[in-house]
């Protein structure tokens, strides 16, 4: 009946159809055309366009093109992105632990605010532990759960999940969970996964703690979401990292300064 169900109906199959239409019509009329004309799908977005790459091997690049990916009638300019993986080597703990984090994990994707959260916490302590998260969720807005199972302390919490385009329209739960763990006594190696995230990107979307915050009257403002948090004992952690430039922006200085 005239509709596209699907996922990205809107983002990007209904806006695909509608320019495979509009060549349709073009041709369907025997409009003369000066210049070739052709409609390129790539499907692989998500995993680095291995597609698109492989096409423009034996394809020649277009002298012209447009995409479309956005809000009508037209936009002519689109951010520079910097996909980063920020690792945490391991570090030996000093002393000993009140209580040893084991695993940290969060998102799913660099460009979608993670919604969720999972910490997992063995040693002493945990009981207390337990009991200041849930007096957290008791006295704020932010949602979450807590239990001991088969010995260890499970802290998960929610968030909001949004596209990476701007991230404050999401609340990321990665970094909420890390918030509420650098209040705690945990081992050194738990402490220092917990304290970049909380130091270098809590309440901070556009960089300013990194100190590659820059915007522009084309574009506006650079943008940075913290897609995935993993952490592992004795294995360290690592954060991917979206980054959004403005178009003015150079790249090699936000990846040196970064």
């Amino acid at each position: 009946n005239g509709r596209i169900y699907a996922r990205g109906a809107i983002d990007d199959k209904g806006p695909t159809m509608a320019a495979f239409y509009a060549l349709k019509i073009v041709k369907d009329m025997n409009l003369p055309l000066s210049k070739r004309v052709r409609m390129i799908i790539g499907t692989d977005e998500e995993s680095d366009w291995r597609c698109v790459e492989h096409y423009f091997k034996h394809e020649e690049m277009p002298t012209m093109g447009f995409a479309p990916d956005a809000d009508f009638p037209i936009i002519n300019a689109e951010k520079g992105i910097i996909d980063a993986s920020l690792l945490i080597p391991h570090r030996p703990n000093q002393a000993e632990p009140k209580a040893v984090l084991v695993s940290f994990q969060s998102g799913l994707r660099l460009n979608m605010v993670p919604d969720a959260a999972e910490a997992v916490i063995e040693g002493p302590k945990k009981e207390e532990i337990m009991s200041s998260f849930k007096d957290m969720l008791r006295t704020t807005d932010q949602k979450g759960e807590a239990a001991i199972e088969n010995g260890q302390l499970i802290l998960r919490m929610y968030g909001l999940s949004c596209h990476a385009m701007e991230p404050n329209n999401g609340i990321n739960a990665g970094i909420l969970l890390c918030e509420f763990l650098q209040q705690t006594e945990l081992d050194d190696a738990g402490k220092r996964f917990v304290q970049v995230v909380t130091d270098k990107f809590s309440g901070d979307t556009r960089g300013k703690k990194l100190n590659i915050d820059c915007e522009d009257e084309i574009s506006g403002e650079l943008t940075l979401n913290v897609g995935t948090l993993r952490y592992k004992e004795g294995q360290g952690g690592e954060l991917g990292i979206n980054i959004r430039y403005p178009v003015t922006a150079e790249s090699k200085v936000i990846r040196d300064t970064f």
